[in-house]
Protein backbone atom coordinates (compact mmCIF):
# COMPACT_ATOMS: atom_id res chain seq x y z
CA UNK A 1 0.00 0.00 0.00
CA UNK A 2 1.19 3.50 -0.85
CA UNK A 3 2.07 5.19 2.45
CA UNK A 4 0.55 8.47 1.32
CA UNK A 5 -2.85 6.77 1.10
CA UNK A 6 -2.95 5.74 4.77
CA UNK A 7 -5.95 7.33 6.45
CA UNK A 8 -6.06 8.58 10.02
CA UNK A 9 -8.73 5.95 10.73
CA UNK A 10 -6.55 3.09 9.46
CA UNK A 11 -3.51 4.40 11.35
CA UNK A 12 -5.45 4.66 14.63
CA UNK A 13 -7.16 1.28 14.30
CA UNK A 14 -3.85 -0.45 13.53
CA UNK A 15 -2.05 1.21 16.42
CA UNK A 16 -4.80 0.30 18.90
CA UNK A 17 -5.72 -3.12 17.52
CA UNK A 18 -4.91 -4.67 20.92
CA UNK A 19 -6.65 -2.03 23.04
CA UNK A 20 -8.27 -3.64 26.12
CA UNK A 21 -12.07 -3.80 26.12
CA UNK A 22 -13.58 -0.76 27.82
CA UNK A 23 -10.46 1.38 27.40
CA UNK A 24 -10.18 4.59 25.40
CA UNK A 25 -7.59 6.96 24.02
CA UNK A 26 -7.70 10.63 23.02
CA UNK A 27 -7.78 12.19 19.56
CA UNK A 28 -6.92 15.88 19.41
CA UNK A 29 -7.44 18.24 16.49
CA UNK A 30 -7.75 22.00 16.15
CA UNK A 31 -7.48 24.75 13.56
CA UNK A 32 -5.44 27.27 15.55
CA UNK A 33 -1.64 26.98 15.53
CA UNK A 34 -0.32 24.72 18.30
CA UNK A 35 1.19 27.42 20.55
CA UNK A 36 -1.90 29.68 20.42
CA UNK A 37 -3.32 30.36 23.91
CA UNK A 38 -5.30 33.48 23.01
CA UNK A 39 -8.82 32.19 23.75
CA UNK A 40 -10.48 29.74 26.09
CA UNK A 41 -11.09 27.47 23.10
CA UNK A 42 -7.39 27.63 22.20
CA UNK A 43 -6.41 26.82 25.78
CA UNK A 44 -8.74 23.80 25.81
CA UNK A 45 -7.51 22.44 22.51
CA UNK A 46 -5.38 19.70 24.08
CA UNK A 47 -8.29 18.13 25.99
CA UNK A 48 -9.22 15.96 23.02
CA UNK A 49 -12.06 13.62 22.15
CA UNK A 50 -12.60 10.07 23.44
CA UNK A 51 -12.02 7.31 20.91
CA UNK A 52 -11.71 3.53 20.74
CA UNK A 53 -11.79 1.13 17.78
CA UNK A 54 -13.74 0.32 15.72
CA UNK A 55 -15.58 3.64 16.18
CA UNK A 56 -15.02 6.30 13.55
CA UNK A 57 -12.66 9.05 14.61
CA UNK A 58 -14.64 11.82 16.34
CA UNK A 59 -15.75 14.99 14.62
CA UNK A 60 -16.23 17.11 17.77
CA UNK A 61 -15.49 17.19 21.46
CA UNK A 62 -16.57 19.10 24.55
CA UNK A 63 -15.12 20.91 27.53
CA UNK A 64 -16.65 22.57 30.56
CA UNK A 65 -16.39 26.35 30.94
CA UNK A 66 -18.11 28.29 33.74
CA UNK A 67 -20.29 25.25 34.50
CA UNK A 68 -21.47 25.16 30.87
CA UNK A 69 -20.51 22.51 28.35
CA UNK A 70 -18.93 23.88 25.16
CA UNK A 71 -18.40 21.97 21.92
CA UNK A 72 -15.78 22.35 19.21
CA UNK A 73 -15.26 20.64 15.90
CA UNK A 74 -12.49 18.05 15.76
CA UNK A 75 -10.78 18.88 12.46
CA UNK A 76 -8.82 15.67 11.96
CA UNK A 77 -8.44 15.98 8.18
CA UNK A 78 -8.04 19.77 8.02
CA UNK A 79 -6.44 20.82 11.31
CA UNK A 80 -3.47 19.97 13.49
CA UNK A 81 -4.31 16.33 14.27
CA UNK A 82 -2.83 14.17 17.04
CA UNK A 83 -3.44 10.88 18.82
CA UNK A 84 -2.27 9.72 22.26
CA UNK A 85 0.14 6.79 22.45
CA UNK A 86 -1.72 5.06 25.33
CA UNK A 87 -5.05 3.60 26.33
CA UNK A 88 -6.77 4.51 29.61
CA UNK A 89 -9.60 3.25 31.79
CA UNK A 90 -12.41 5.34 33.21
CA UNK A 91 -11.33 7.49 36.13
CA UNK A 92 -12.67 5.58 39.17
CA UNK A 93 -13.24 8.79 41.13
CA UNK A 94 -14.98 10.96 38.53
CA UNK A 95 -16.24 8.40 36.01
CA UNK A 96 -14.72 10.55 33.25
CA UNK A 97 -12.52 9.48 30.40
CA UNK A 98 -9.15 11.25 30.46
CA UNK A 99 -5.48 10.63 29.67
CA UNK A 100 -4.06 10.67 33.19
CA UNK A 101 -1.10 8.46 33.98
CA UNK A 102 -3.01 7.16 37.00
CA UNK A 103 -5.60 5.59 34.66
CA UNK A 104 -3.12 4.13 32.16
CA UNK A 105 -3.83 0.54 31.08
CA UNK A 106 -1.56 0.08 28.06
CA UNK A 107 0.80 1.97 25.77
CA UNK A 108 0.52 1.04 22.11
CA UNK A 109 3.40 3.03 20.56
CA UNK A 110 6.47 5.15 21.17
CA UNK A 111 7.91 7.80 18.88
CA UNK A 112 11.33 8.94 17.75
CA UNK A 113 10.89 12.71 17.35
CA UNK A 114 12.54 15.14 14.94
CA UNK A 115 14.14 12.47 12.76
CA UNK A 116 16.05 14.12 9.93
CA UNK A 117 16.66 17.39 11.79
CA UNK A 118 17.67 16.86 15.42
CA UNK A 119 17.99 13.06 15.20
CA UNK A 120 20.03 11.70 12.26
CA UNK A 121 18.26 8.97 10.31
CA UNK A 122 20.92 6.44 11.31
CA UNK A 123 20.10 6.97 15.01
CA UNK A 124 16.53 5.82 14.40
CA UNK A 125 17.82 2.27 14.39
CA UNK A 126 14.55 0.30 14.31
CA UNK A 127 12.62 0.43 11.03
CA UNK A 128 9.44 2.35 11.92
CA UNK A 129 5.90 1.10 11.65
CA UNK A 130 5.10 4.54 10.27
CA UNK A 131 7.22 7.56 9.37
CA UNK A 132 5.24 10.80 9.28
CA UNK A 133 6.61 14.04 7.86
CA UNK A 134 5.38 16.67 10.32
CA UNK A 135 7.22 19.67 8.81
CA UNK A 136 9.62 20.04 5.86
CA UNK A 137 12.32 17.36 6.22
CA UNK A 138 11.28 16.59 9.81
CA UNK A 139 9.74 13.23 10.74
CA UNK A 140 8.18 11.31 13.60
CA UNK A 141 9.06 7.61 13.55
CA UNK A 142 6.26 5.60 15.15
CA UNK A 143 7.12 2.22 16.68
CA UNK A 144 3.90 0.32 17.34
CA UNK A 145 4.14 -1.97 20.38
CA UNK A 146 3.17 -5.57 20.99
CA UNK A 147 1.32 -5.84 24.31
CA UNK A 148 3.06 -7.36 27.33
CA UNK A 149 3.38 -6.63 31.03
CA UNK A 150 5.89 -3.81 30.37
CA UNK A 151 3.67 -1.93 27.91
CA UNK A 152 0.82 -2.25 30.43
CA UNK A 153 2.89 -0.66 33.22
CA UNK A 154 2.64 3.13 33.45
CA UNK A 155 5.83 3.30 35.49
CA UNK A 156 7.81 1.13 33.05
CA UNK A 157 6.59 3.20 30.09
CA UNK A 158 7.30 6.47 31.90
CA UNK A 159 10.85 5.34 32.56
CA UNK A 160 11.32 4.17 28.98
CA UNK A 161 10.20 7.54 27.61
CA UNK A 162 12.43 9.47 30.01
CA UNK A 163 15.39 7.33 29.02
CA UNK A 164 14.61 8.03 25.36
CA UNK A 165 14.51 11.76 26.17
CA UNK A 166 17.93 11.46 27.80
CA UNK A 167 19.22 9.85 24.59
CA UNK A 168 17.81 12.74 22.53
CA UNK A 169 15.39 10.39 20.80
CA UNK A 170 12.13 12.09 21.62
CA UNK A 171 10.62 15.38 22.74
CA UNK A 172 11.61 16.76 26.12
CA UNK A 173 8.09 17.52 27.34
CA UNK A 174 8.35 21.31 27.07
CA UNK A 175 5.22 21.43 24.91
CA UNK A 176 1.71 20.55 26.10
CA UNK A 177 0.76 16.94 25.50
CA UNK A 178 4.31 15.63 25.34
CA UNK A 179 4.91 14.10 28.76
CA UNK A 180 5.14 10.43 29.64
CA UNK A 181 2.43 7.91 28.84
CA UNK A 182 -0.03 10.73 28.08
CA UNK A 183 2.03 12.10 25.19
CA UNK A 184 0.63 12.57 21.72
CA UNK A 185 1.98 12.45 18.17
CA UNK A 186 0.72 13.60 14.81
CA UNK A 187 -1.74 11.58 12.79
CA UNK A 188 -0.82 11.07 9.09
CA UNK A 189 -3.13 13.83 7.89
CA UNK A 190 -4.06 17.46 8.41
CA UNK A 191 -1.69 20.41 8.63
CA UNK A 192 1.13 21.98 10.61
CA UNK A 193 0.36 25.69 10.67
CA UNK A 194 3.09 26.90 12.99
CA UNK A 195 3.91 30.47 11.85
CA UNK A 196 7.44 29.67 10.67
CA UNK A 197 6.18 27.07 8.19
CA UNK A 198 3.36 29.26 6.93
CA UNK A 199 5.86 32.10 6.46
CA UNK A 200 8.31 29.86 4.57
CA UNK A 201 5.77 28.02 2.41
CA UNK A 202 3.06 30.64 2.04
CA UNK A 203 0.60 28.11 3.45
CA UNK A 204 0.42 25.45 6.21
CA UNK A 205 2.55 22.36 5.75
CA UNK A 206 0.53 19.29 4.72
CA UNK A 207 1.38 16.47 7.15
CA UNK A 208 1.88 13.15 5.34
CA UNK A 209 2.89 9.54 5.87
CA UNK A 210 5.98 8.52 3.88
CA UNK A 211 6.47 4.99 5.21
CA UNK A 212 3.85 2.50 6.39
CA UNK A 213 4.45 -1.13 7.41
CA UNK A 214 1.47 -2.00 9.62
CA UNK A 215 2.65 -5.55 10.42
CA UNK A 216 5.88 -4.15 11.92
CA UNK A 217 5.52 -4.12 15.71
CA UNK A 218 7.99 -4.28 18.59
CA UNK A 219 8.15 -5.37 22.19
CA UNK A 220 9.06 -2.84 24.86
CA UNK A 221 12.29 -4.77 25.43
CA UNK A 222 13.33 -4.44 21.76
CA UNK A 223 13.58 -0.68 22.22
CA UNK A 224 15.63 -0.98 25.40
CA UNK A 225 18.07 -3.39 23.74
CA UNK A 226 18.42 -1.41 20.51
CA UNK A 227 19.52 1.80 22.23
CA UNK A 228 21.05 0.10 25.29
CA UNK A 229 18.88 2.16 27.65
CA UNK A 230 19.66 2.16 31.37
CA UNK A 231 16.31 1.23 32.91
CA UNK A 232 17.39 1.39 36.54
CA UNK A 233 15.06 3.63 38.57
CA UNK A 234 16.37 7.15 39.10
CA UNK A 235 16.98 6.63 42.80
CA UNK A 236 19.40 3.80 41.98
CA UNK A 237 21.34 5.98 39.56
CA UNK A 238 21.72 9.06 41.73
CA UNK A 239 24.51 8.73 44.24
CA UNK A 240 24.97 11.80 46.41
CA UNK A 241 27.79 13.76 44.79
CA UNK A 242 29.55 16.39 46.91
CA UNK A 243 29.81 19.78 45.23
CA UNK A 244 31.79 22.89 46.02
CA UNK A 245 30.29 25.80 47.94
CA UNK A 246 30.63 27.89 44.79
CA UNK A 247 28.59 25.35 42.77
CA UNK A 248 25.95 25.22 45.52
CA UNK A 249 25.74 29.02 45.54
CA UNK A 250 25.36 29.05 41.74
CA UNK A 251 22.54 26.47 41.97
CA UNK A 252 20.72 28.66 44.49
CA UNK A 253 21.18 31.74 42.28
CA UNK A 254 19.72 29.85 39.30
CA UNK A 255 16.76 28.76 41.40
CA UNK A 256 16.21 32.37 42.51
CA UNK A 257 16.14 33.35 38.83
CA UNK A 258 13.59 30.59 38.16
CA UNK A 259 11.38 31.88 40.97
CA UNK A 260 11.68 35.36 39.49
CA UNK A 261 10.32 34.06 36.18
CA UNK A 262 7.34 32.55 37.99
CA UNK A 263 6.78 35.83 39.83
CA UNK A 264 6.91 37.88 36.61
CA UNK A 265 4.38 35.50 35.04
CA UNK A 266 2.13 35.82 38.10
CA UNK A 267 2.53 32.10 38.78
CA UNK A 268 4.16 32.24 42.24
CA UNK A 269 1.46 31.78 44.89
CA UNK A 270 2.98 31.37 48.36
CA UNK A 271 5.70 29.59 50.30
CA UNK A 272 5.28 26.83 52.88
CA UNK A 273 8.57 25.73 54.42
CA UNK A 274 11.00 24.67 51.69
CA UNK A 275 8.26 24.49 49.03
CA UNK A 276 7.12 27.39 46.85
CA UNK A 277 3.55 26.81 45.69
CA UNK A 278 3.14 27.85 42.05
CA UNK A 279 0.80 27.67 39.10
CA UNK A 280 1.75 24.51 37.22
CA UNK A 281 3.31 25.18 33.78
CA UNK A 282 1.04 22.42 32.42
CA UNK A 283 -2.16 23.73 34.03
CA UNK A 284 -4.07 23.23 30.77
CA UNK A 285 -3.91 19.48 31.48
CA UNK A 286 -5.61 19.87 34.88
CA UNK A 287 -9.29 19.14 35.33
CA UNK A 288 -11.10 22.50 35.04
CA UNK A 289 -7.64 24.15 34.79
CA UNK A 290 -7.22 23.97 38.58
CA UNK A 291 -4.18 26.13 39.45
CA UNK A 292 -3.44 24.53 42.84
CA UNK A 293 -1.36 21.48 43.68
CA UNK A 294 2.08 22.33 42.21
CA UNK A 295 5.24 23.41 44.04
CA UNK A 296 8.98 24.03 43.58
CA UNK A 297 11.72 23.37 46.14
CA UNK A 298 15.17 24.96 46.28
CA UNK A 299 18.38 23.05 45.49
CA UNK A 300 19.79 21.28 48.54
CA UNK A 301 21.92 18.30 49.50
CA UNK A 302 18.75 16.18 49.79
CA UNK A 303 18.05 16.59 46.05
CA UNK A 304 21.69 16.66 44.92
CA UNK A 305 21.42 20.44 44.41
CA UNK A 306 18.97 20.01 41.54
CA UNK A 307 15.90 21.49 43.18
CA UNK A 308 12.51 19.83 43.03
CA UNK A 309 9.07 20.03 41.44
CA UNK A 310 5.87 18.18 42.21
CA UNK A 311 2.29 18.41 40.98
CA UNK A 312 -0.56 16.40 42.46
CA UNK A 313 -2.57 16.35 39.21
CA UNK A 314 -2.37 13.04 37.41
CA UNK A 315 -1.38 14.48 34.03
CA UNK A 316 1.72 16.11 35.55
CA UNK A 317 2.70 13.54 38.17
CA UNK A 318 5.71 12.48 36.08
CA UNK A 319 7.16 15.97 35.58
CA UNK A 320 10.40 16.97 37.32
CA UNK A 321 12.40 20.15 37.94
CA UNK A 322 14.29 19.34 34.73
CA UNK A 323 11.00 19.53 32.81
CA UNK A 324 10.27 22.91 34.44
CA UNK A 325 13.62 24.26 33.26
CA UNK A 326 12.94 22.97 29.74
CA UNK A 327 9.54 24.65 29.80
CA UNK A 328 11.06 27.97 30.89
CA UNK A 329 13.81 27.68 28.29
CA UNK A 330 11.17 27.08 25.62
CA UNK A 331 9.30 30.20 26.79
CA UNK A 332 12.53 32.19 26.53
CA UNK A 333 13.13 30.93 22.98
CA UNK A 334 9.62 31.99 21.98
CA UNK A 335 10.15 35.41 23.59
CA UNK A 336 13.39 35.93 21.65
CA UNK A 337 11.62 34.86 18.44
CA UNK A 338 8.89 37.42 19.09
CA UNK A 339 6.23 34.75 19.63
CA UNK A 340 5.24 35.89 23.13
Amino acid sequence: MNASNVTAQEFAETMFQDMPVGAHTKVIAFACEPSDESTVAAQKKWSGADWWPPEMLPTSYCWKENDQWQRRHCLVEKGNAYICISAFRLDPQTGRRNRKAANHVQSCAVMIDDVGTKVPFERSKLPPTARIETSPGNFQDWLFLRPNSSSRSAEAMRLLIHRMIEQGLTSDGADPGMAGVARVGRLPCGINNKPKYVAALGKPFAVRCVEWTPERRYYFEDIIATWDLDMRPDEHRRAVVPISSAAATEALHRFAALLRVFELLGWHQHRVGEWHHVRCPWVEWHTDRDETGAALSAPSESNNWRGGFKCHHGHCAEMTIRDVWRFVDALDRRRRQGRL
